[in-house]
């Protein structure tokens, strides 16, 4: 999305409002674990022209992001509502902005550390991978102990 800030006057303000798509992002690429569900995210927000080449920007963002569980990479969809407000400076003589980086990096300084898809996600078996909140798995018997370990094995 691009914003003609040329004719915006100093402490003028220019309301803008547009929905962006994961095909539209491009800066983060595989440091950003989520992804924008089919719907996209709703960008509403201003932008304020406080000197020559200087604006404070301000959006929220709303949509639904879809996150890889942490424990088992079940794609896991988390509602988010994100505020975003930064002053940014432009060389002289521009005439638009770009408003997609700072999506972006709005979407990444906001990333949650963690997604479970269920408190009780019981993650997938270290040795075969299987989904162990849908499957039992029968590799888990404990002659598959490294002989390094053997030794911890005695403090239970």
């Amino acid at each position: 999305m691009i914003i003609n800030v040329l004719k915006l006057l100093n402490d003028e303000t220019l309301n803008y409002e547009f929905r962006l798509f994961q095909d539209d992002l491009k800066g983060y690429g595989d440091d950003y674990e989520g992804k924008l569900d089919e719907n996209g995210a709703l960008v509403k927000g201003s932008i304020k022209k406080l000197g020559a080449t200087e604006f404070l920007m301000k959006f929220t963002l709303t949509g639904v992001i879809v996150y890889p569980c942490a424990r088992c990479l079940t794609p896991t969809p988390v509602s988010s509502v994100f505020e975003f407000e930064d002053t940014i400076e432009t060389d002289p003589g521009t005439e638009t902005i770009d408003m997609v980086p700072y999506v972006e990096e709005c979407l990444f300084i906001n990333e949650p550390f963690k997604v479970l898809c269920d408190e009780d996600c019981k993650g997938l078996c270290p040795s075969c991978g299987a989904n162990l909140n849908q499957e039992q798995c029968s590799c888990g018997d404990e002659s598959d102990i490294d002989p390094r370990m053997e030794a911890l094995k005695k403090l239970l």
